[in-house]
């Protein structure tokens, strides 16, 4: 792309005035912006889960996307480990996800409190006790859903071979559910990139749900078993983006998460919490389906189901590069969702209208980190560029010289700028700085 072709309309260069200088800005970009996200398909919002959000949705100025995904994520943690789909592996219904939003705008606490609040209603031991906040070590994780631990000799070490009745050491939790909600995901993700931190380690490991989990603690080493590990974080995309340059996105950690924009959707000044206690109905049938789940065990396709998974396993396109990696675990994720929306109707076959559902969340999901994450464009220098823009926010374009150590001319510093305009990585805008017109270059952030 050469810069110089670009179709600018004549302004006045002789003046200096700020207004003046924005409107070549807009001339000259911004005719080549990324399209705002699509919404999430229609099918998403199917049955039980639909109805929840059209409840909530006209009275939040959070997205239905965001409300539709941590509701699900509630709900399978909620359901327990005893649903089980065997395929390549045995998949249950924890789910990760990630809510990226900007500051405020996304709305993501005010989706999660509305979310909550419904949950409460449903299941109090659930929200009071399998909820946990604050997780910071892989040890911490297992300690939290550990087992019983006991000793029968002075040493304080078990012996399998000995007839002694064993003694007591502390208590286990009973209730292997465990919801880590980490509304500063950056710091979650900075504490997992210590040196032996195993956090990250551990974090996967759940995911997979092993029979046991356990802690490499060396002075006192605790199991989990039969856990059930979900993950609701919330982040900004700056931070995101700023903390996974530090991330290895091939290891299996990024693309066990599921990535949903949130966004504002309107502004209420006097936007309220619904009256959960009112929807008795409502209650009563959420209960029915966690109770259903407890008792589900093995799930299986509706034969027409199983030929649209089969098509859909079969042609679904792979990406390359980064962005393939994060998508990589698709076929867990929609398998997953889709166990969590039959479970909903309380049944264990999955049919038509559940595998839809799922697909329409991975679609949204999936174009969402493309947008997050999609900011490798194929040209060196505009991803060199990005990366430095990415850590140091907004930054004028001398500084992008300078830190280039001026070895790349204004020209090739412009190619690349449209660029990461085209792919909506980046903005330019102007200010008066010291009385000086300076034209800025910014991550975008903003998805409303």
């Amino acid at each position: 792309m050469n810069a110089t072709n670009s179709t600018t309309p004549p302004v006045d260069e002789s003046g200096n005035d700020l207004d003046q200088l924005r409107a070549r800005i807009d001339a000259k970009y911004y005719s080549r912006s990324k399209e705002k996200p699509k919404p999430m398909r229609q099918e998403a919002f199917y049955g039980l889960a639909g109805e929840i959000v059209k409840i909530v949705a006209p009275v939040t100025e959070a997205c239905p996307e965001a409300l539709l995904v941590q509701l699900l994520i509630c709900l399978g943690n909620a359901m327990g480990r005893e649903p089980w789909f065997n395929q390549a592996d045995y998949h249950h219904t924890n789910e990760y996800m990630v809510l990226v939003g900007d500051t405020g705008a996304g709305r993501k606490g005010t989706s999660l409190r509305a979310i909550r609040g419904l949950l409460k209603e449903v299941d109090s031991e659930w929200d009071k006790n399998c909820v946990h906040k604050g997780i910071q070590t892989g040890e911490a994780l297992i300690s939290a859903i550990r087992d019983d631990k006991t000793i029968i000799d002075k040493k304080g070490k078990p012996d399998p071979m000995s007839s002694e009745v064993p003694t007591m050491v502390h208590k286990g939790v009973d209730d292997k559910r465990m919801l880590i909600v980490e509304e500063e995901f950056a710091r979650f993700l900075g504490v997992g990139l210590r040196k032996g931190n195993p956090l990250s380690a551990t974090v996967r490991e759940a995911f997979d749900s092993p029979l046991y989990l356990s802690a490499k603690s060396k002075t006192d080493p605790e199991t989990a078993t039969n856990a059930h590990v979900s993950l609701l974080a919330h982040v900004t995309p700056i931070e995101l983006l700023s903390i996974l340059n530090r991330v290895e996105v091939g290891n299996g950690f990024i693309n066990r998460m599921l990535f949903i924009e949130s966004r504002e959707t309107k502004r209420m000044p006097r936007a309220i919490v619904p009256d959960w206690p009112g929807h008795t109905e409502l209650i009563r049938n959420i209960k029915d389906a966690i109770e259903f789940a407890k008792n589900a065990g093995r799930m299986h396709w509706s034969n027409e189901a199983g030929i649209m998974w089969d098509s859909w396993y079969m042609t679904r396109h792979i990406s390359g590069g980064s962005i393939g990696s994060i998508l990589a675990r698709a076929e867990a994720h929609v398998l997953r969702l889709a166990m969590i929306y039959a479970l909903l109707d309380c049944r264990t076959e999955i049919s038509v209208q559940h595998l839809r559902a799922a697909m329409a969340v991975w679609d949204y999901a999936a174009q969402s980190a493309k947008r997050i994450f999609g900011n490798t464009t194929g040209d060196k220098l505009a991803d060199k560029i990005y990366e430095y823009v990415i850590r140091n926010g907004s930054v004028s374009r001398t500084a992008i010289h300078d830190a280039l150590n001026r070895n790349v001319s204004k020209a090739e510093i412009e190619n690349a700028l449209f660029v990461l305009v085209e792919n909506g990585l980046v903005k330019i805008s102007a200010e008066k700085r010291n009385g000086v017109l300076v034209e800025l270059v910014s991550p975008v952030t903003g998805w409303n």
